[in-house]
């Protein structure tokens, strides 16, 4: 086992909370950016504004699922795995997402947006690698920290869905797709 000088530890323990405060900015932007359209999408595919919540339902029961096994995961494997494996879930479900956009197919927009849930978790769950990394005195500082890039997500990924719609339509996608091709980036 390799002893890191302190100064080492430091400066990678550094390193790694600003890794997760910036997977955790761009992951709030695109989970953000696509439950903006999620109701709009839900109505434009259904004609039905009964319907339209159905995909924020979806999200929330992705999440309960995500945290359950990503926990899972993490606990097995370590949070790096489980983390990359929630993100990539969650591109997976806007990918699906915007072939349901694409194909008008309801369906297939919910199980999109519960995978996006799912990969949502990982942004939650950043906050607690965060603090195992750090001395228990620095863990509230750690968690802290990892909530501000979640608050950068917030405000920039909807402003990103107008432009993000402009973009699909001018490259031949529907302009509700829009929304969902941020979390993919």
């Amino acid at each position: 086992m390799t002893v890191l000088s302190p100064a080492v530890l430091a400066s990678r323990r550094r390193r790694a909370l600003w890794t997760l405060v910036a997977g955790v900015a761009l992951g709030s932007t695109g989970h953000i950016a696509a439950v903006t359209v999620a109701t709009i999408v839900a109505q434009d595919l259904t004609g039905n504004t009964g319907l339209s919540g159905a995909p924020g339902a979806t999200v929330v029961l992705g999440a309960a699922v995500g945290s359950t096994l990503l926990s899972a995961v993490m606990a097995r494997r370590g949070r790096r795995r489980g983390l990359v494996i929630g993100y990539l879930v969650g591109v997976a479900g806007a990918l699906i997402a915007t072939l349901a956009v694409i194909t008008r197919t309801f369906p297939l927009l919910l199980i999109g947006t519960m995978l996006i849930g799912f990969g949502n978790t990982a942004n939650h769950l950043s906050r607690y690698a965060a603090a195992d990394m750090v001395p228990a005195s620095r863990r509230a500082s750690a968690i802290g920290t990892v909530v501000w890039g979640s608050t950068v997500g917030a405000v920039v990924g909807p402003n990103l869905v107008g432009w993000a719609g402009g973009w699909a339509s001018s490259v031949g996608l529907p302009v509700l797709a829009g929304g969902y091709l941020i979390p993919i980036v």
